[in-house]
């Protein structure tokens, strides 16, 4: 009985010192669990001081003389308590970066393993960086754009702002092409909507969901107009249905309301709703 007694001692002394060690003789608390991230990537995230950004792919003709197929990555970033000084996206080595520009920030691409000023991907072999340094430091730093040679598949990645403080999220970023090259990829689709009165092209995103809408034209005999648009700000760029916000909204099929006079795709994909309609306001 005593030999039990002093094992059980000994342990729960063992088990008392280790906590102890780890949080007063390291100074570091113990790391959170691990969190298991969806494979889906988002195409929305907020870092810790509450910066929001959206992302946006498409497929893409290249930029410059070469022309070709690209896949481009769009971020939309606004914060608003910190000034950013330089954005930084995570971008898979297996992606070809054909270009990346933002209105007023200055581009470095930074390789593997070597991370960059801020310590960002600091040793990292699997991806690399590409800097937007913004001129002047903003907290809207407006578009900021990636175009990628030939097929690509977003995978979930780490954007990053540096101001006063790093903060950063997870989001879809430059990942892998699509596993079978061979089996057909829609980029776009052409559909007829708002009770049949318009048709417009869908533009898609590598994961099937709507990611814009082009094109609307009128079906005779109907000739009114037919609008793309989205809710403003006024509703919370939301969309509403007997007095609730539409959720689930994704997928090419949409959702179309009134008497026929309106569809609407999203959220969550587009994040803020686009709609055609055959009167305004549109929605």
């Amino acid at each position: 009985m005593r030999g039990k007694f002093s094992s059980s001692a000994a342990a729960t002394l063992i088990g008392a010192l280790f906590v102890a060690g780890e949080a007063l003789g390291t100074g570091n608390p113990p790391p959170p669990p691990l969190v298991i991230q969806p494979e889906a990537p988002p195409l929305e995230c907020t870092t810790p001081n509450g910066a929001t950004i959206t992302a946006i792919t498409t497929p893409f003709p290249c930029p410059g003389e070469g022309g070709g197929q690209c896949f481009l990555y769009q971020y939309d970033i606004n914060s608003p308590s910190m000034t950013i000084d330089f954005t930084e996206v995570s971008v898979s080595v297996t992606q070809a970066l054909n270009a990346a520009l933002g209105t007023g920030s200055t581009v470095t691409v930074i390789q593997p393993a070597f991370g960059s000023s801020s310590d960002f991907l600091e040793g990292a072999l699997h991806e690399y960086t590409v800097r937007f340094d913004h001129s002047p430091n903003t907290k809207t730093p407006g578009l900021l754009q990636i175009f990628i040679n030939g097929k690509s598949k977003p995978r979930v990645g780490t954007i990053q702002l540096k101001g006063a403080t790093k903060q950063r999220c997870l989001i879809a970023t430059p990942g892998t092409a699509p596993d079978n090259t061979f089996q057909p990829v829609f980029t776009t689709q052409e559909v007829i909507l708002a009770g049949g009165k318009c048709k417009a092209t869908l533009v898609l995103d590598a994961g099937g969901n709507v990611a814009d809408i082009v094109n609307p034209m009128a079906i005779p005999p109907y000739e009114g107009p037919c609008i793309v648009d989205s809710p403003t700000a006024e509703t919370n760029f939301q969309i509403s249905v007997n007095g609730s916000p539409l959720q689930n909204n994704s997928g090419i099929h949409g959702i179309t309301f009134g008497t026929g006079t309106t569809t609407c795709y999203g959220p969550p994909r587009p994040s803020i709703p686009k709609c055609v309609c055959t009167a305004t306001p549109c929605p």
